[in-house]
């Protein structure tokens, strides 16, 4: 796993997409971080991408020319994506001491129980794959 540096920020993503630019960033991060442990790692493998994270914690951008060009290029589009296919899971719901809730504008309400089961279903199929 990546040692939480990522390959893109949340203000890289937020610039990349149509996502606005007021969503939280404590919201975004994480669903980057495992679409780069879900998706982008085993696609790059171990070897390359152990070598990308290295980089970019040691310099903040990959070094070479190969490797920015990979990254620049594939890594960011698909990683994107992959961000943004879990959002519409992540985003709406928010956990509180009293338990789940949907943000609707300003306001909340309670999720129903298929979508509890979907909730559960989203993040027990994360903890599988740690």
């Amino acid at each position: 796993m990546s040692l939480n540096v990522l390959i893109m920020s949340v203000d890289m993503f937020k610039d990349r997409t149509s996502i606005h630019s007021n969503i939280d960033a404590k919201l975004i991060y994480p669903e980057i971080k495992a679409a780069e442990d879900m998706y982008i790692h085993p696609i790059l493998g171990s070897a390359l991408y152990n070598k990308i994270i290295t980089d970019i914690n040691a310099s903040g951008t990959p070094l070479g020319s190969d490797y920015v060009t990979l990254v620049n290029n594939y890594v960011l589009d698909a990683l994107q994506n992959y961000v943004l296919m879990a959002l519409p899971v992540s985003l709406p719901f928010q956990f509180w001491n009293k338990g789940v809730v949907r943000k609707t504008g300003s306001e909340t309400e309670l999720p129903t129980m298929s979508e509890l089961v979907d909730i559960s279903n989203f993040y027990k199929q994360r903890a599988e794959f740690y």
